[in-house]
Formats: C-alpha cells, sequence, structure tokens
C-alpha cells in the first residue's frame, strides 16, 4: 500500500478561492485604515513636539518655539518659515532640539507658530491650534490645542469649540 504525501489539486484550488476571497473583501477596507493611521501619526508627532518644546522651555529656563520649517532643500537650514508643508521644527534659541519631516502629501497641517516662555506660559498668552487634515470626508480632520498654560489636548473632528472651530 502506497502512501502520498501533499494535497491534491482540488483542495490547492479550494484554499487559493478563500484567499482571493478574502483578499477581496479586505482590500477596499485597508484604505481608509492606512490614511487614518497618517492622520493619527501626524498629530502624534506634533504632540510630542510641542510637549518637548515645554518642558525644555521649563528646564532650559529659556523660550523654546515650535515652528513651520523653512525649507526642506537644506537640512542644516532651521530657521521658522511659513509652510508646515516643509515639516516643522523645535528651536531653543538656536539650537535646534526636534525636526520634523513633512507630512504626507495630501495632509495639510495648519497653524501658528508657538513659543513657550521659561515657566512653561505659552507666550502671547492666548490659546493656539493645529489642524490636520487630508481633504477627505471619510477621516475626521485632527485638532491640537495648546492653551495659554500651557496645557495641551488632542482630538479629531467633532461638535464646535471656540478656538479650533471643531471638536470638544
Amino acid at each position: 500500500m502506497k502512501t502520498s504525501a501533499g494535497f491534491t489539486l482540488i483542495e490547492l484550488m479550494i484554499v487559493l478561492a478563500v484567499i482571493v476571497i478574502l483578499t477581496t473583501v479586505v482590500t477596499p477596507n485597508f484604505g481608509p485604515f492606512v490614511q487614518q493611521s497618517r492622520m493619527d501619526s501626524i498629530q502624534g508627532r506634533l504632540l510630542t513636539s510641542v510637549s518637548m518644546a515645554r518642558s525644555e522651555a521649563i528646564r532650559r529656563d529659556v523660550q523654546v518655539t515650535v515652528c513651520a520649517r523653512n525649507t526642506t532643500e537644506n537640512m542644516a537650514n532651521y530657521s521658522c518659515g511659513s509652510s508646515w508643508a516643509n515639516g516643522w521644527v523645535v528651536v531653543a534659541g538656536t539650537e535646534a532640539l526636534r525636526v520634523e519631516e513633512p507630512p504626507a502629501a495630501a495632509i495639510t497641517l495648519s497653524g501658528s507658530s508657538i513659543t513657550f516662555e521659561s515657566s512653561g506660559l505659552l507666550s502671547g498668552g492666548s490659546d493656539v491650534c493645529f489642524s490636520a487634515d487630508d481633504g477627505d470626508s471619510d477621516t475626521d480632520v485632527r485638532y491640537l490645542q495648546v492653551n495659554q498654560f500651557g496645557r495641551i489636548r488632542a482630538w479629531d473632528g467633532g461638535s464646535d469649540d471656540s478656538v479650533c472651530g471643531s471638536g470638544s
């Protein structure tokens, strides 16, 4: 009596058919998941930079600024610019403490530069809001608010808010 090892052609075809069916069900749902992850990543990176700026201002007893990076061509150029599309930088005096790469091309980041005093309070005395938007109604806009006392609040889409326009 001969025993055979392996699979029959019918068994392989059934497994292949199951894989194809699962792939067609999962693939359409994967795109929004990736985009939401990108949006969460931008919000998290900005939150980390702002938190670091506040703690470094207190620790070093100097003003620390989070601002849009001037350019992406010259990586040694860490001066403040006007476009968040170039990424952002955390600066203490002339020293760059953290340099962030630009967000994905489809994501628009907006907000104004902020400076923390050595006390940890926000210079200027008014709340500041940052928002990240990919222009797609399927993903919520991500918000990051810094109040005048340095408290940072992050959320995605929602009801009206006096500083950011949305969120609660």
